[in-house]
């Protein structure tokens, strides 16, 4: 006797083939037919869905996806239905799965957790949400709406007395995506754009248009939706926490942030429990310079619990995120030990928190620290408890230049990092931080440990073609580049092969190798191959890496030239590059604070203040304040010692001096 499906996979799918397998691996074993909609795939989709066992069905696209749902749900026997997308995984709660199935008659569904990543890599940010993703299958349960599709209302129609509780069930979800996001929210604005001409007074399909905008970057066409629906709309309505939420994050997007501030600042008193608002609050504060009232909110938000799952909420809002916007408050304030204090709470909190371990390298820098001085303090700092954190610090060091230091704090050879799912990453950090130490030969070796299908194998490429060019290995280079090209990477491998001749000295013409100054892809490989050359601190490499990005991108900003140089501690050229910035007269406030930092290297001290008053005249920051007030004394320290070499005996000098160093000191320390 053949046993009826209890739980049914419904999916629609088209062109998801590099997708899918994860997809499917997540449930496997837990659901007992798999029915797949395809509504016009050109690739392998289908052919692998049925590998793993899936009804596959076609049905045209009609820009639709209830009509899409729908025609999985018909397609069903099972009891219970699971609703998932290709692009998502069920993450956890497998075990909750079987009791689940077993509910009372009056439950009718549950609602489960979709966390969604906004960026490739661990820490990244991730949002989180409920939806209903889990219920019985009933002919009268059926989707609705051309896109944001709801299954609930139909619940709600036929038995409007039924429980839909959570299930402690995790969707993750990777649809937010870079790589993805831009063809999907295109795809995503025409279908709500032509659901709204027919329906132009639905406020949930304005809300959702809003979204759609913002996620384009059109944040003043999200604007013109969310405003008068944030006046017009009462906050008893679901989605309305998350509409306040929006306009905040677009109000500030858009630099307005005196507007985001008296957003948040009533929507606090409507939801006192929603830590995202107070959050984007405490960011508004900041973005003023009001920085007193900025952490007293979020010092409130360290208090608050996680927010509720009937918001759309960030994971860690309440902990590791705030406390890095604390963090860098303190360091506009030039309060480098309440900033370091900060930063590693917010590291204890979330080892892979990036921007905190970037923000704890940054502080270090400032004092002075390199090299194996910065891997000490660093070790000190972050001791065996924290050693999760590790991944995020090397990283961090390594976008800093400073891969001697991160080289010194690798783990050892015996660690179960190097044999673990993550092992590219790391050997992608070791090929990186050797290059930046010189050591082109172990850089190579690192780079080549990196094979397919591992997603980093393009940018491992990269960094063995440019170690074997630092050793001149051409036949080797030529290779690598042909395995480039083989990878898909075909506008990189055009661009390595241009710097290849390049740099061995043969002219290069732009049609021979395919080259186009129009193509965008080429362009930004071309400045990342100079980023990268800058690195290896190769003047010959980075002068045919520059060549390059002068063929393809024209006229170069040495406002732009300038910062990539100072970055990687190319001070004399940086220098160069801005004093021609300065006679163009495009001066920022980073040009500025670099010019202070080397005229201050140089111990020209008069010249550091005038650059610190320029960067104070561009944004009056405490920070900036600090520098010039440090430059000043600086200046006067000097001048004071001019004076004790004529007048050594002059107890008024020496007190005036001791004063000027004590003030000096304090400074060192950060104490602000």
């Amino acid at each position: 006797m053949v046993t009826a499906p209890r739980l049914s996979l419904c999916m629609i799918v088209r062109n998801e083939a590099p997708h899918l397998a994860r997809c499917l691996a997540s449930v496997q074993g837990l659901v007992d037919e798999i029915i797949v909609v395809d509504t016009g795939s050109a690739d392998e989709t289908p052919l692998l869905a049925r590998q793993w066992g899936a009804r596959v069905y076609f049905e045209p696209w009609q820009d639709d996806f209830s009509l899409a749902r729908n025609a999985s749900l018909s397609r069903a026997s099972g009891a219970w239905i699971l609703v998932l997308d290709a692009d998502e995984e069920l993450a956890g709660g497998r075990e909750a799965l079987p009791a689940l199935l077993a509910a009372p008659e009056d439950v009718e569904g549950y609602f489960v957790t979709i966390e969604s990543p906004t960026a490739d890599g661990p820490g990244a940010q991730v949002l989180r949400h409920l939806n209903l993703r889990l219920f019985r299958r009933r002919p009268e349960y059926r989707f609705s709406g051309a896109i944001h599709e709801q299954i609930l209302p139909s619940i709600l129609a036929a038995r409007p007395q039924t429980r839909l509780p959570e299930a402690p069930l995790v969707i993750r979800h990777y649809g937010y995506l870079a790589a993805r996001s831009a063809a999907k929210t295109a795809r995503n604005r025409a279908i709500l754009e032509r659901a709204l001409g027919a329906r132009p007074d639905d406020p949930f399909l304005r809300y959702n248009l809003g979204v759609t905008r913002y996620q384009s970057g059109d944040f003043q066409g999200a604007l013109e939706l969310f405003w008068p629906l944030f006046h017009r709309l009462s906050p008893q309505v679901s989605y309305y926490a998350s509409l306040v939420r929006s306009l905040a994050v677009t109000l500030l997007e858009a630099g307005d942030a005196r507007q985001a501030l008296t957003v948040t600042e009533k929507g606090c008193q409507q939801f006192p429990d929603y830590a995202d608002l107070f959050y984007l609050r405490g960011l508004a504060l900041k973005r003023l310079g009001r920085y007193a009232e900025a952490i007293q909110v979020l010092e409130e938000l360290s208090r608050m619990p996680a927010p509720p799952s009937r918001y759309l909420n960030t994971c860690g809002v309440n902990g590791p995120l705030g406390q890095v916007l604390l963090g860098q408050i303190y360091e506009e304030l030039g309060e480098r030990r309440r900033a370091a204090r900060a930063y590693l709470a917010a590291l204890e909190q979330m080892p892979e928190q990036p921007e905190a371990a970037a923000g704890l390298v940054r502080l270090l820098r400032g004092r002075g620290l390199t090299g194996e001085k910065l891997a000490e303090a660093l070790q000190q700092l972050l001791p065996a408890a924290q050693s999760q954190a590790r991944a995020v610090l090397l990283q961090a060091l390594v976008a800093e230049g400073e891969g001697r230091a991160m080289l010194a704090l690798l783990p050892p050879a015996e660690d179960p990092v190097w044999q673990s799912a993550d092992k590219h990453r790391w050997q992608l950090l070791v090929a990186r931080g050797r290059l930046q130490a010189g050591q082109w030969r172990e850089a190579l070796r690192a780079a080549l440990k990196v094979r397919p299908p591992a997603r980093s194998y393009a940018e491992a490429l990269r960094l063995a073609a440019l170690a074997a060019s630092l050793g001149e290995r051409r036949k080797l280079t030529r290779h690598l580049l042909r395995r480039l090209q083989v990878a898909g990477e075909v506008a990189a491998s055009l661009v390595w092969r241009a710097y290849a001749l390049y740099l061995w000295g043969a002219a290069v013409d732009p049609q021979g190798v395919q080259l186009n100054r129009a193509d965008r892809r080429q362009q930004e490989e071309a400045w990342l191959l100079f980023t990268l050359t800058l690195e290896t601190a190769s003047r010959r490499h980075a002068a045919a890496a520059l060549r390059l990005v002068s063929l393809l991108a024209g006229e170069i900003s040495p406002l732009r030239l300038g910062h990539l140089y100072y970055r990687y501690g190319w001070t004399a050229e940086a220098a160069d590059c801005y004093l021609k910035a300065l006679e163009a007269k495009t001066v920022d406030e980073s040009m500025c604070l670099a010019m202070g930092s080397i005229c201050t290297a140089r111990g020209l001290y008069k010249e550091a203040a005038t650059f610190y008053q320029q960067a104070v005249e561009l944004n009056p920051s405490p920070a900036n304040n600090l520098l010039l007030v440090e430059a000043r004394l600086r200046e006067a320290c000097a001048l004071l010692a001019e004076g004790q070499r004529f007048f050594p005996a002059s107890e008024r000098l020496a007190a005036l001096r001791e004063m000027v160093d004590v003030s000096l000191e304090r400074l060192s320390r950060g104490d602000g």
